[in-house]
């Protein structure tokens, strides 16, 4: 599980999805940021109320694809470090433009 390999000491698993809206609201009282990957199945309230939602495959409900910041186009976790490296590269190329925009 991917989970103890990162060495998290809470797994949560199985869940409906009132338990995973809970289990989202739980945290960010707490002061988390919260993100999640779903399949778009019955994920969508959830996603919906976290910091970063990432919906894998592409191929999940309407509702779901609407409701995430990130659409994975595959159903392969590794896609999500792609992702990560683009978002970067994508932040940076925006802060040099306003820097040069400003500075002229």
């Amino acid at each position: 599980m991917v989970a103890i390999e990162l060495g998290e000491g809470e797994v949560r698993a199985n869940l409906m999805h009132e338990d995973k809206v809970a289990a989202i609201e739980e945290l960010k009282k707490q002061g988390y940021l919260v993100a999640m990957i779903g399949d778009g199945n019955n994920d969508a309230s959830a996603l919906a109320r976290t910091d970063v939602g990432i919906a894998m495959g592409g191929c999940g409900t309407q509702a779901a694809l609407e409701a995430t910041d990130i659409v994975l186009m595959a159903d392969d976790l590794s896609k999500i470090v792609i992702a990560h490296v683009i978002a970067r590269r994508a932040y940076l190329t925006i802060q040099e433009n306003l820097f040069v925009g400003v500075g002229v």
